[in-house]
């Protein structure tokens, strides 16, 4: 069954676009993004809680590798391949990877950001800048 936040992101995806503008017009606009990328998840499929929780098992999963890759490259790689392990096993990632909200997806968006700033600060040239700018920006509106 749905927890309440989780039942109210279920329930403003389900409305129009338009619908979801109101309200953000008026409340709930810190959850802007994550209505709009949960509407477009059950526009393609309407799979219920399923659905709604989908999403954040896959950035839990995405989250996992880029730990891994991350302390492969700072640790190496014995280092990375625990973290990447270890990550998925840890109370609080498993809560969110079982919540139909943006937690896990922050957390993933996070991770990526970091990749990307050690790319960028190896001289990565100004997509990687960009890239990074971009991910982060999208992990704060989450």
């Amino acid at each position: 069954s749905l927890w309440s936040d989780e039942a109210v992101t279920y329930e403003v995806a389900h409305r129009s676009t338009a619908d979801i503008w109101r309200l953000l017009a008026e409340a709930d606009v810190v959850h802007g993004l994550h209505y709009f990328l949960m509407h477009a998840v059950f526009v393609l499929w309407d799979g219920g809680p399923v659905a709604l929780r989908l999403p954040s098992v896959l950035a839990v999963a995405a989250t996992a590798a880029g730990v891994g890759l991350l302390g492969h490259r700072l640790a190496g790689p014995r280092a990375g391949l625990l973290a990447g392990l270890a990550l998925p096993l840890l109370p609080a990632m498993q809560r969110y990877a079982q919540e139909g909200r943006s937690y896990a997806l922050v957390c993933a968006l996070v991770t990526w950001g970091t990749w990307l700033l050690l790319e960028a600060l190896d001289g990565g040239g100004r997509k990687r800048w960009a890239g990074y700018g971009a991910v982060m920006l999208a992990a704060c509106l989450l």
